[in-house]
């Protein structure tokens, strides 16, 4: 089984105000088979200047967290995937009252200072953690039409025309065929089963084989709801998107503009990294930025002999519950560590960077949503793992609240994150093999007993 290849090289991200950083994410959704078909491909398009509002927390950049181009594979294509596009911010307060003065029409140059001034407070004090903002998609079909025709299209409006139209022209077919109905006492007609689908799948396919690049841009961006962060609230936007008028009209769009180069990628990439950011022949540029091939999670299975070896685990946290704890269990961050021991100095160093970070780094933390003691999160955490996995490694799971009220006169410098409570889960089960799957725990708000790691927390 031979898949498809797609090279998306990332142009352009602007928003109507440029006063902060944003950083993006870019994956693959099926929402036929209802799964997320490739890994997470991180990149930000921040200017140097932008980029500066963060150096009081002096990250660490690797070559390959600078990438802007990333190469998807598909084994089994058809027109309902999705490129998706979430935009992250720097943590501040409601994604609604964030939102607000990008989606302002002829915004005074006195609320753009004011915007600004705020956002800088916030990189310096809040720069380590994020929030969710915003998202928006693009259709492989849109891709492959808009590879025939022309190179530079604002996607969502010429998609909203198309739905329009095919709404239009459904309504007549339906009363067309009502009429035909009656007319001949036939509510029915069945036809071949599976033919509408063999035929999108062999377009798609047929399309996808060294189709023309193209340069598409998006003009503008859905706002993020902090109660629809679930992957099937995305499943239920992305099937909506097909007749985006309705989804339009319900969803609060933010203006901006993304660009991407899209093409079929050569065989003979230069200066590509595999997910395990190894460099691959030929590579003869060290210091400039790379393309990164984005691992695949297909939607069935393939049958294909290994050729390379990884090591991969991916850690997705879904929800916590703190509604029933007093205080400040709200603005809730999860930090997630691979541990190889109880001790903190035992933290590992394998999980993958995002954008503009470190190759590696010994935690990962998610998104915050602002005010909510029961969030949902969609962090996708790729870590490492050991050639050897013993009894003693675990994944390591710290809830802590953020603080995002402003500082008191005498207070400077990064907010200091306040431990709620922590869980665990030993990387090996009781039969020596990994442990995969859903997993749900209490979470302590007690030191954790000595020799944790090798018990379940909810004993």
């Amino acid at each position: 089984q031979i898949g498809f290849r797609l090279s998306i090289k990332c142009l352009d991200l602007q928003l109507e105000l440029e006063v902060e950083p944003f950083f993006a994410v870019m994956a693959l959704y099926d929402i036929r088979e209802r799964k997320k078909i490739s890994e997470n491909f991180h990149f930000d398009l921040n200017s140097t200047a932008i980029s500066k509002m963060l150096d009081v927390h002096g990250k660490e950049q690797s070559m390959p967290s600078l990438s802007r181009t990333a190469v998807f594979s598909i084994t089994y294509p058809h027109p309902d995937i999705f490129v998706v596009v979430k935009l992250e911010k720097v943590l501040q307060r409601d994604i609604s009252d964030c939102a607000e003065p990008y989606m302002k029409e002829n915004d005074s140059q006195k609320n753009r200072e004011r915007v600004k001034q705020a956002a800088q407070q916030a990189c310096e004090r809040l720069g380590k953690y994020r929030m969710p903002f915003a998202w928006t998609a693009i259709q492989i079909q849109d891709i492959v039409n808009n590879s025939q025709t022309s190179t530079v299209h604002d996607v969502r409006r010429e998609t909203i025309a198309k739905a329009e139209e095919a709404r239009v022209a459904a309504k007549v077919a339906a009363e067309k065929r009502t009429e035909d109905s009656r007319s001949t006492g036939l509510l029915f007609a069945p036809g071949k089963a599976g033919t509408l689908l063999s035929e999108g799948v062999d377009s798609i396919a047929t399309s996808l084989t060294g189709f023309k690049p193209v340069t598409l841009t998006v003009n503008s961006f859905f706002k993020q709801e902090g109660d629809k962060l679930e992957n099937e609230d995305l499943y239920r936007f992305l099937a909506e998107l097909k007749r985006p008028a309705s989804l339009v009209r319900r969803l609060k769009c933010i203006p901006g503009t993304l660009k991407l180069d899209i093409s079929c990628p050569s065989d003979r990439l230069i200066n590509s990294l595999t997910p395990s950011l190894l460099p691959v022949k030929p590579y003869p540029e060290s210091h400039v930025r790379p393309i990164r091939e984005v691992l695949e999670f297909p939607s069935k299975e393939v049958f294909i002999p290994f050729a390379s070896y990884r090591n991969f685990l991916y850690v997705c946290p879904q929800h916590v519950n703190f509604a029933n704890r007093a205080g400040s269990s709200r603005n809730i961050a999860v930090k997630i560590q691979l541990m190889e021991g109880e001790e903190e100095s035992a933290a590992m160093k394998c999980i993958f960077g995002k954008s503009s970070a470190a190759k590696f780094a010994k935690e990962a933390w998610t998104a915050v949503t602002y005010h909510n003691k029961t969030p949902d999160f969609y962090e996708e955490v790729k870590i490492d793992l050991p050639v050897e996995v013993k009894d003693n490694h675990h994944l390591l799971f710290s809830f802590f609240h953020i603080s995002c009220s402003k500082p008191k006169a005498n207070e400077t410098g990064p907010v200091e994150p306040v431990l709620l409570g922590c869980t665990w889960l030993p990387l090996l089960s009781k039969e020596g093999t990994l442990h995969e799957g859903e997993f749900t725990f209490p979470v302590t708000i007690d030191k954790p007993p000595q020799a944790y790691s090798a018990i379940s927390p909810e004993l």
